[in-house]
């Protein structure tokens, strides 16, 4: 579809255009609102807001009618009443309307829908009384897809007069003061991209509560007003897509663990093993799926035909979630709607050792971006030509996601019935195409994957440069060019667009999700324009003027900062010093000045508090747990060839674990002072193995009856990035998890294999741990490449409560998945 302006759009006084419609004059109304009798409820809103705006606007009074005005001219609400003139909805896509001005009256026309579900203010009053529980009934966009065109006209007008809302609550609106207003010509327009979604729809304080971020300021979004329904109607407002596309995983949305683990086990993975991929007892596992089994295609086959025949989840068994989308009835809308079905495997894919699914293996060496992508895709292909036979005109989407981003060599163009959505490997976060290459790789794939698909592609895009990265914490982004090339690429291959972006800070992403939603409306729209219209609007000339030169500088050292993949130590030791954030806060205390007295005191106030404010407290964060801890050196050791053998029975008494093996001691994540008691971990290693042996000094070892644990890190790629977890209890249970990076949930697929043994004496325990090096596909020995690493320990019961959490590294402050400051193994013999 093609963004389209049709005509053109003025705002002006002058009486001379034929077709001008005076809609206030010397601040008084002009003309009345009209609605037509038995208006669907997103209309009767449209009404309301606009007679809310235009009183802001000019002061003046405006009625809301459904009667013909006898005397006077008016604006008329939606397509019933604009018939009358020829004005029809014919070739308008959902979102779109049309803006018209004939003999002096103004028609605005959209699609709308009417019923219960499109209550918007009974909706968000819901919302705004809601507890945390009940918010995730609320909040999910499929609980909000209905067609509401005409008000998405009425906001495109408001605009033209000159309103914003550049961020949710009554702080990011601004409203012109006018008190002659009238428009003329038309203004035919309708979205870019059918499906225009950012994360953070879902946003309440209590969310934030559980963030890992510690430079997290609560304050933020109480002060700002940002509550979920002020997000919710900010994304009406900036004519947000009321549509979802599924792209959700399958199985879990589906309930296939609660409908088929007693009765069809056969249905899920089998594990190296023997057993199936099936865990009852805690609920966050994820269950995988057999996909050459037929069964699976046929109970799949059976839910898409259900939710077509217009039959409930519930019908099926499937009641896990239905509470919480009503008006889908019960079906997750992130897996199905209208004609599209999400076939997405589970996060962390988790691969099958049946005899079918295992001739579908990638050789060794395999890039893990498409080490599953033969099963994968296999499955989507057979079971897309299965479902066109049964129902035609029924899509199925999947995700080119983890270890299935890339086509698989020799692949065949998909049916025309699949959708791919593109959210492959690193190449799906723009921020990580800066360094030489990244770029040209990312356009490569997106091309690969059109030649597969019959149709456009989708997209779903992980802004997420902090998220669930420590290190990166209070490092602010700017980087609007790169986001106006990541959409170019998008439209020229893509209709749909869900981007995930940091929620961590309000104001660190204010102009970011601006734009990307006025870009995913119109991807023709120039970002710079959109940027000082900001400027101006928000802060001011005057003020503006400042904070420009601001964002000129962070843009600048963004884009040094990522074409170096900097770390934490580099982006605030050379990026972004403690000499670069005082000339920000000079310069935003000048600003300050400037703007102290006038309407755009607030805005400015904001941006030194939350967004300069954010960077000198992690300016300080850094300096207090890092800088100070980086003057006592890393820790780093020598990971020697053992001298002997050793036997993994819990006791450690063979003659191996003596010089020259080293014996790491521990420290807590608070300060990073030695732990009371003196936990030691041997470490060596011989042709085949790594060995680990732990001694946990604990006066009551023999009473305890678990919750301790040890854990070993691992990075031999020393990418800072991505690591390898072996999480080991007390009692010897074994919990692998394999980190690709950049904030992706930890995938359970991998195994180490790691042998363990634990024996308990009176005063401590004593763990040996042995893990064959071919574990690890790196496996990487040699002296000038050290390996990052960390071992930790956890206390249920420590002699102090700073001593719960202890770790090898000295530089670890807060949790132990800090890959960038993990210690250093150098193998040498």
């Amino acid at each position: 579809m093609k963004f389209l302006i049709l005509g053109l759009l003025m705002c002006c006084i002058s009486s001379s255009f034929a077709g001008k419609c005076v809609i206030a004059e010397n601040g008084k109304a002009e003309v009345a609102i009209v609605i037509p009798v038995n208006a669907p409820e997103p209309l009767t809103f449209a009404a309301h807001e606009m007679q809310a705006y235009l009183q802001k606007i000019t002061g003046a009074k405006f009625a809301i009618t459904t009667n013909q005005p006898t005397a006077g001219k008016a604006i008329y609400l939606g397509e019933t009443l604009a018939k009358s003139v020829g004005i029809t909805l014919k070739g308008v896509a959902r979102d779109g309307y049309i803006i018209k001005a004939v003999d002096g009256n103004l028609y605005i026309v959209g699609k709308d829908d009417r019923g219960a579900h499109t209550d918007i203010p009974g909706k968000l009053k819901a919302v705004e009384k809601a507890s945390f529980s009940k918010l995730k009934m609320l909040m999910p966009a499929g609980n909000w897809t209905f067609e509401r065109g005409t008000l998405y006209g009425v906001y495109r007008l408001l605009e033209n007069f000159g309103v914003r809302w550049f961020m949710p609550g009554p702080k990011g609106e601004v409203i012109p003061s006018k008190k002659n207003l009238a428009f003329s010509g038309v203004i035919k327009e309708q979205p870019y991209f059918e499906t225009r979604r950012i994360s953070g729809f879902l946003m309440p304080y209590q969310y934030y509560k559980s963030s890992r971020n510690r430079n997290r300021d609560f304050s933020e979004l109480k002060t700002l007003g940002f509550t979920p329904a002020a997000n919710i109607l900010w994304m009406f407002r900036v004519r947000g897509s009321s549509i979802k596309i599924p792209l959700n995983h399958h199985p879990s949305s589906t309930d296939w663990v609660e409908r088929f683990a007693k009765t069809n086990p056969e249905y899920f993975a089998l594990l190296k093993n023997g057993e199936r991929d099936i865990n009852l007892k805690k609920k966050s596992y994820r269950s995988h799926l057999c996909y050459t089994n037929p069964a699976v295609e046929r109970e799949t086959m059976k839910e898409i035909t259900a939710y077509r025949a217009g039959k409930t989840a519930a019908s099926l068994g499937i009641t896990k979630r239905a509470d919480r989308y009503p008006f889908n009835r019960g079906w997750a809308t992130g897996v199905v709607q209208g004609k599209i079905f999400s076939v997405l495997p589970h996060d962390s894919f988790r691969a099958c050792h049946c005899l079918e699914c295992k001739k579908l293996d990638a050789p060794v060496g395999t890039p893990y971006s498409r080490l599953y992508s033969k099963r994968v895709w296999t499955f989507v292909d057979r079971f897309a030509r299965q479902v066109k036979k049964v129902l035609p005109d029924q899509k199925i989407s999947c995700l080119a996601y983890s270890s299935y981003s890339e086509p698989y060599p020799g692949m065949k163009p998909l049916p025309d019935n699949v959708i791919v959505g593109f959210c492959a490997s690193d190449l799906k976060r723009p921020y990580l195409l800066y360094p030489k290459g990244k770029f040209s790789e990312f356009v490569a794939l997106v091309e690969k994957w059109d030649a597969m698909s019959e149709g456009p592609l989708a997209f779903w895009l992980h802004m997420l440069y902090r998220w669930s990265k420590p290190a990166n914490d209070a490092v602010p982004l700017h980087i609007p060019k790169m986001y106006k090339k990541v959409v170019d690429v998008m439209a020229k291959h893509g209709r749909w667009v869900y981007i995930q972006q940091n929620t961590d800070s309000v104001m660190y992403e204010l102009f970011n999700r601006y734009m990307l939603m006025r870009l995913m409306y119109d991807p023709s729209a120039d970002p710079d324009e959109l940027f000082n219209d900001y400027l101006e609007k928000f802060y001011g000339p005057a003020a503006g003027a400042i904070i420009d030169e601001i964002y000129a500088d962070i843009e600048k050292r963004s884009e040094a900062l990522l074409t170096a993949r900097a770390g934490r130590v580099d982006s605030w030791n050379k990026f972004y010093t403690p000499e670069v954030i005082k000339t920000y806060r000079t310069k935003i205390n000048e600003a300050l000045k400037l703007a102290k007295g006038t309407k755009y005191a607030t805005a400015v106030k904001l941006f030194s508090k939350y967004y300069i404010g954010l960077m000198e407290k992690g300016q300080a964060d850094f300096d207090k747990n890092i800088r100070q801890a980086m003057k006592k050196g890393a820790s780093k050791t020598s990971f020697c060839h053992l001298r002997g053998l050793i036997k993994i029975d819990g006791v450690m008494d063979e003659k191996a674990w003596e010089k020259p093996i080293r014996r790491l001691p521990l420290y807590n994540n608070i300060d990073g002072a030695a732990t009371k008691w003196k936990t030691r971990v041997a470490v060596t290693r011989s042709k085949d193995m790594l060995y680990f042996g732990f001694i946990c000094p604990d006066p009551k070892t023999m009473s305890r009856k678990g919750g301790d644990s040890v854990e070993i890190f691992l990075d031999p790629n020393h990418d800072h990035n991505s690591y390898y977890q072996i999480y080991i209890t007390m009692d010897g249970k074994v919990t692998d998890v394999y980190f690709e990076g950049n904030g992706e949930k930890g995938n359970p697929g991998w195994t180490s294999n790691a042998q363990v043994a634990v024996k308990r004496y009176a005063d401590r325990w004593v763990m040996e741990v042995a893990i064959p090096r071919k574990s690890f596909p790196e496996n990487i020995d040699r002296p000038t490449h050290p390996w990052g690493a960390n071992v930790c320990r956890t206390m249920s019961h420590p002699p102090r409560k700073e001593d719960r959490f202890s770790t090898w590294s000295k530089m670890i402050r807060g949790g132990f998945h800090q890959a960038d400051m993990f210690g250093h193994f150098f193998f040498v013999n």
